[in-house]
């Protein structure tokens, strides 16, 4: 089983083991454990802690490096989070689809949105243990990063699912 920090820990910037990644881990897994429902609200205090000029959605366009995807308009961002934060809600307290596809989904949901003008990975993992820990999983901790960009960029969800299963030590 992974710790908080292992769990915390970038896939970009492995070195970085910060407190306010560790800190914004913390909360995200004690929200899930607590079986706290987030919003769209909590994703950008998430934001705001781990990013100086974080909690903000961005307005502009983006691009995602090393894929043809073209994430929406940055001014259809916060009709997409409201309608993410009513998505998970229904979810979190209606599925009884397999924990693992949950995760899938909603990691994907977020990734196809691409809220933030940086950090959108970083924000996506917390998200995946907040998940983890709110069906009592262990905590995700991405190793293969090449076959999770892989599956990110086929926007595949059975083989995430897959994939984040393994990943949870």
């Amino acid at each position: 089983m992974c710790t908080l920090a292992q769990a915390s820990d970038l896939l970009e910037y492995e070195h970085v083991t910060g407190t306010p990644h560790i800190h914004a881990m913390r909360r995200a897994v004690d929200a899930g454990q607590n079986h706290y429902l987030i919003s769209h609200r909590d994703l950008l205090k998430w934001h705001a802690m781990m990013f100086q000029f974080g909690g903000q959605w961005r307005t502009n366009g983006a691009m995602i490096t090393g894929t043809d995807f073209m994430p929406p308009n940055g001014a259809v961002i916060p009709m997409l989070m409201l309608d993410f934060s009513h998505d998970l809600e229904w979810w979190l307290g209606n599925s009884r689809d397999d924990p693992y596809r949950v995760l899938a989904y909603f990691h994907l949901k977020f990734s196809r949105i691409h809220p933030f003008s940086d950090g959108n990975g970083r924000i996506g993992r917390l998200l995946l243990n907040y998940l983890a820990a709110w069906y009592a999983l262990p905590l995700v901790k991405i190793i293969d990063r090449t076959r999770y960009l892989d599956l990110l960029d086929a926007n595949d969800e059975s083989g995430l699912a897959l994939f984040l299963e393994e990943s949870s030590l």
